[in-house]
């Protein structure tokens, strides 16, 4: 054999003896090495070295045996052909064994190592076919040379029954083991959520992140459904299904018996039984009993929990404990997002306020956006303060905020800088859009206003800028400030007669 395949070889055995991790696993790991060893023991007993041919026969059916188990436990799977090879191997084993009463040392860890694959059904039909075979390979011991002097049939055959019982012994401590791993991967999934949800910013990370949750406990748990649906007069249109199922989904499933109620429910309120309908279930099985959970934050979205079988009835609390999490992890980032929302809007006017200006201009200097700005600062505010008091002049700002916000377009930025300041940031403008907001800016702040029963004179300046070669975001501010002020100094060289002044040539967009 080639270096490189010795080499291969090796590294695959140790591979195959190198303690796994999971207790599924290590349980699996070390019933294969009990069966192997156990056998490998066996073998100077079992050789018969009178007759050449029948301890070439036992060696090989034992090598294949061994073969065999550590094939299933490199593979996590068996069938029903590796089980008629391996009890076939156990009957060439008893039927050339020395004495075959010897195989039953082999057979009962045998047992033990196959009662943690496959399903109770296969586990059940291996242990049936096991005793069979050894029992018809007594017969043909005698056919063999040299054996001659008579098998002794009781020490097998009354044996068998206790294979049986060893067998179901097994695979009741094997459906333990099973639940506990389940058990423990379920409360993994939880847990993870947690933390994930703990870095989620938004509604939607968080319910992204309670759908994964909830279609991995699906897959650890056979017999477990769940289908997100919103509820609509025609039926309830299907948003996202998990678990094994038998036939697709259609976009709408009619006929699926939605619970009345409506309104926000909270975390922990309890489910409510639901009629599936028939294609939700032909698509899981008539025996899933089904039961809606409301989804958190939401009006008309519902979560349908099926559960067939008591495995999948204990994952049910997991399906709770992801809303629950859920449902607080979204009221967490709601709130976080109407702080975050606050801190940067300006109370009075609700129009974004400096911290709001001043991050989106950083945002337009880090990402190379061309910026336009108008600068906006009311004239002779504080003679409205001290003549009619500072709730008109609160009302007059808010007045001012209502005409900038109609004037800029969808996606700028309209801010009040503070007292009677007020920029408005326009990203990316086309040729000639900051000189048409500006324009519009003037118009909005013309004429009179009513606040408080008070008819006031709008007068305002206003100067503009727009990004020029190379020039920094918070330099086209600057430019525009100035422009206003000098817009200001005019109107005040003019007399001031109280209408809106804006700055034409000096200071306009360049």
């Amino acid at each position: 054999m080639p270096v490189p395949a010795v080499r291969s070889s090796v590294s695959a055995l140790s591979r195959c003896w190198r303690r796994p991790a999971g207790l599924v696993e290590q349980t699996r790991w070390l019933f294969c090495l009990l069966a192997v060893a156990s056998t490998l023991l066996l073998v100077p007993a079992l050789l018969d070295r009178r007759c050449p041919v029948a301890a070439t026969t036992a060696l090989v059916a034992l090598s294949g045996l061994v073969t065999g188990w550590v094939r299933r436990y490199r593979r996590r799977r068996t069938g029903l052909a590796q089980d008629l090879v391996e009890t076939g191997l156990f009957a060439l084993a008893t039927a050339s064994a020395a004495v075959p009463a010897m195989v039953l040392g082999a057979a009962f860890p045998a047992l033990w190592a196959r009662s943690v694959y496959g399903t109770g059904r296969q586990v059940a039909r291996h242990a049936l076919l096991l005793p069979a075979a050894l029992a018809g390979a007594l017969p043909l011991w005698s056919l063999l040379p040299r054996h001659d002097s008579g098998v002794d049939a009781a020490a097998v055959l009354g044996s068998l029954p206790v294979l049986l019982l060893t067998a179901a012994g097994a695979r009741h401590l094997a459906v333990g083991l099973f639940a506990r791993e389940r058990s423990q991967q379920r409360d993994a999934v939880v847990n993870d959520l947690g933390l994930r949800l703990l870095a989620a910013g938004t509604v939607g990370e968080v319910h992204r992140a309670a759908l994964a949750a909830g279609a991995e406990l699906c897959r650890l748990t056979p017999g477990l459904w769940t289908v997100l649906v919103t509820a609509e007069p025609g039926g309830a249109r299907l948003e996202q299904s998990a678990g094994d199922l038998r036939t697709p989904l259609p976009p709408v499933l009619r006929h699926v018996d939605l619970p009345a109620t409506t309104g926000p429910v909270g975390p922990g309120s309890a489910p409510l039984p639901v009629r599936p309908g028939p294609v939700l279930a032909a698509a899981v099985g008539e025996g899933a009993v089904w039961h809606a959970y409301r989804v958190p934050g939401t009006e008309r979205g519902w979560l349908l929990v099926g559960v067939a079988g008591r495995g999948a009835a204990e994952a049910v609390p997991g399906v709770r404990a992801v809303l629950h999490l859920a449902a607080l992890a979204a009221q967490s980032a709601r709130r976080h997002r109407d702080l975050a929302q606050l801190a940067r809007t300006d109370a009075l006017t609700g129009l974004a306020n400096r911290a709001a200006f001043t991050t989106a201009l950083e945002e337009c200097e880090r990402d190379g956006v061309p910026v336009g700005v108008v600068y906006v600062d009311l004239d002779r505010f504080k003679e409205v303060n001290d003549t009619h008091g500072h709730a008109v002049g609160d009302g007059l700002l808010r007045a001012v905020a209502g005409r900038l916000r109609t004037a800029v377009r969808a996606g700028d930025l309209c801010a009040r800088l503070g007292g009677d300041e007020f920029t408005l940031l326009l990203l990316d403008p086309a040729p000639g859009e900051v000189e048409a907001l500006h324009r519009r800016v003037a118009g909005a702040l013309t004429g009179t206003v009513r606040v408080a029963g008070a008819t006031l004179a709008l007068s305002a300046s206003s100067g503009a800028a727009r990004s020029g070669h190379g020039e920094s975001a918070e330099a086209v501010v600057h430019r525009a400030d100035e422009a206003m002020y000098r817009a200001k100094h005019a109107a005040v060289g003019r007399g001031g007669d109280g209408a809106p002044v804006t700055a034409a040539r000096t200071g306009s967009p360049g």
